[in-house]
């Protein structure tokens, strides 16, 4: 399959990475930049490489410091075979959809740490989690996890 010029054999070796390093952020931040030098070795189009370097950044998610060394080595990479397939502003967009999906996810960890404990996430609380930054989303949990009733937080 590491032979194949077939994309979906690149699929298939992200799937197989994927399930071989979970749990291991530095062998899956390995695997993820084979895969990436990978499509710009196989002489794919901007389109197909963008796709599957998607797919790969969604299936092989790493920490957000890990993710930033990925991402200066593929603007090596780019640099080095003068194929800069993914544009400063695609790269901050992908940096910013991982910071809200971060953030929505301490926001859902609010809304079901409430409901556990309380039973309900009442309007003022949801306007606070939907309006806080990560700090605030923090902080809110902090306290959340320490109230002995909703109005304590």
């Amino acid at each position: 399959m590491e032979e194949s010029d077939n994309p979906f054999a690149t699929v298939v070796l992200a799937h197989l990475a994927a399930q071989d390093t979970k749990g291991d952020a530095e062998r899956r931040e390995r695997a993820k930049l084979g895969l990436i030098r990978r499509l710009y070795e196989r002489g794919y189009d901007r389109e197909r490489v963008l796709s599957l370097f998607r797919f790969i950044d969604w299936l092989l998610a790493l920490p957000p410091e890990i993710e930033a060394r990925v991402l200066r080595e593929v603007e090596a990479i780019e640099e080095e075979r003068k194929m800069p397939y993914i544009t400063s502003v695609e790269r901050h967009g992908l940096e910013q959809g991982r910071v809200e999906s971060q953030l929505n996810g301490k926001r859902q960890a609010l809304r079901l740490t409430a409901r556990a404990r309380f039973g309900e996430v009442p309007e003022a609380l949801e306007q606070r989690v939907m309006a806080a930054d990560e700090a605030g989303l923090d902080a809110l949990l902090a306290r959340m996890a320490q109230a002995a009733q909703l109005a304590d937080k």
